[in-house]
């Protein structure tokens, strides 16, 4: 995208407009820019769709074009190379685009989490049932009910005596319906309990 974008201002810098084929890898960008509202990279995407627009007014006939990445196409393998070491250089004369920053930040972030969750997961059931963090993969993320219900089950803190007794809100943890002494658990709830049965 930064490539694209720095492709078409220095485009609008040139006075003599005329016909020209950018040649990218990127399928993605391509993807990107060619819709009018993208869900991702909008920061990016909006300033190529300007100079685009720009470029179209001042008579350019702009045409983009993907091109496979190390398939041994020796200008495009040339410039990957020079790409990677301008990635090691302190200076750069283009800085890191906003969609870059987030990402970078973002996985930072994931890092430093994984690092205190490694050290606390044994103090919790959460980080027991879950050492790594990612999202569930049961996750349905269309039907939040389900996932909040699936969550608070995993964390045992859904409405059964055994978690209401924990926040004093219930006198005893033992389930009522059976009356047997077993603790009323999501697990003796879905498994063994009278009362779930009753409503199958």
């Amino acid at each position: 995208m930064s490539a694209i974008h720095i492709a078409t201002s220095w485009l609008l810098q040139t006075n003599n407009p005329g016909k020209i084929v950018i040649l990218t890898d990127s399928d993605t960008s391509l993807h990107l820019i060619n819709h009018r509202k993208p869900k991702k990279f909008i920061h990016s995407t909006t300033k190529i769709h300007k100079n685009i627009i720009e470029l179209t007014n001042k008579g350019w006939i702009l045409k983009f074009q993907w091109i496979p990445s190390h398939c041994d196409i020796p200008g495009n393998d040339h410039v990957d190379k020079l790409a990677n070491l301008g990635r090691a250089l302190d200076n750069v004369t283009y800085p890191i685009g906003l969609n870059d920053q987030q990402n970078l930040v973002k996985k930072q972030m994931i890092k430093k989490w994984q690092e205190r969750w490694d050290i606390d997961k044994h103090n919790n059931t959460y980080g027991i049932l879950k050492p790594i963090i990612s999202n569930w993969h049961w996750c349905r993320h269309e039907n939040r009910a389900l996932d909040v219900i699936m969550t608070k089950m995993r964390l045992e803190k859904i409405g059964l005596n055994k978690y209401l007794h924990k926040i004093n809100l219930s006198p005893t943890n033992p389930c009522t319906q059976c009356n047997n002494g077993d603790i009323e658990t999501d697990e003796h709830y879905l498994l063994s309990c009278q009362k779930y049965n009753a409503h199958l």
